[in-house]
């Protein structure tokens, strides 16, 4: 079972577009009908007209109250409170460290689907990557990797800093609790490792760039690779060229290929040259 992308759902239909104007009017001629011929002026000026503004704006309040409320209800848009609260119905805490740290609502987002999904059977790869997210604010990511018949091998992603060691005790210790440990079957629990993304470029730029864009696109690289790295994502040439191939740029020449990243590995920025071929003619 795949993890839903919240961000790609389409809006909800239970949160309205909020349109002061069309509120103003229909209150408008709500009360010019109600009226008949006795009333008829529109004047900004007429204090009719200012009281039908003022309650106009009124509602309009609280029917944006009304859609935070409709969002506070939605995983995909509850923050803080409400989403503990939403996350609490599937038995889901938000995690908190020892120095006080709280775990961040996207991470606490992912674990309560993956709660879900794992719902539906144990020993499920979402059940795994829920058990190992939940051992530690600082796991990062985890995810099954291939194993002989019969046994299940886990890669864990620690944060950037943190202790390896101590993670994956911390990860081992939660698949050690009864309502987590596999039954028979063998579970073994490894770091995954990083994959280096080596590239070599020549980047020649537009007449009108700025003489340092391709040192600036150079210095971009390395953070961009580290935001689109997870467990077993590639990093196709495509990827790398369209990373490159900046406002100012005329063409890119890529030396290098893409990366494949296994299951257990995760994409980390390796040799970088990007060489300036000045202005393409």
């Amino acid at each position: 079972m795949s993890i839903i992308d919240l961000t790609q759902l389409p809006p909800p239909d239970v949160v309205e577009a909020l349109d002061f104007e069309r509120i103003y009017q229909d209150m408008l001629s709500g009360f010019r009908a109600s009226m008949g011929e006795g009333w008829n002026a529109a004047l900004e000026s007429d204090p009719v007209v200012k009281l039908l503004q003022l309650a106009a704006y009124r509602e309009l309040q609280v029917r944006a109250r009304v859609n935070d409320a409709a969002r506070a209800n939605l995983i995909a848009f509850a923050e803080g409170g409400d989403l503990d609260h939403a996350a609490a119905f599937y038995n889901v805490e938000r995690l908190r460290d020892e120095a006080g740290q709280e775990e961040d609502d996207e991470r606490l987002r992912l674990r309560t689907q993956l709660r879900v999904a794992a719902l539906a059977a144990n020993g499920t790869p979402e059940q795994y990557r829920h058990v190992a997210l939940s051992a530690s604010l600082e796991v990062r990511d985890a995810g099954i990797m291939p194993s002989p018949p019969g046994s299940v091998a886990l890669a864990v992603w620690p944060q950037s800093g943190a202790d390896a060691g101590a993670v994956l005790a911390d990860v081992r210790r939660a698949f050690a609790a009864d309502d987590a440990k596999p039954l028979g079957v063998p579970l073994s629990v490894a770091l995954a490792l990083p994959r280096a993304v080596d590239v070599t470029a020549t980047v020649y730029r537009e007449s009108t760039a700025p003489p340092d864009l391709v040192a600036r696109l150079r210095e971009a690289l390395p953070p961009q690779i580290a935001a689109h790295a997870r467990l077993g994502r590639d990093v196709p040439a495509s990827w790398i060229s369209s990373r490159l191939h900046a406002q100012g740029v005329s063409r890119v020449q890529l030396d290098s290929g893409g990366v494949a990243v296994a299951p257990n590995e995760y994409a980390a920025a390796g040799a970088i040259q990007v060489l300036d071929g000045g202005v393409a003619w």
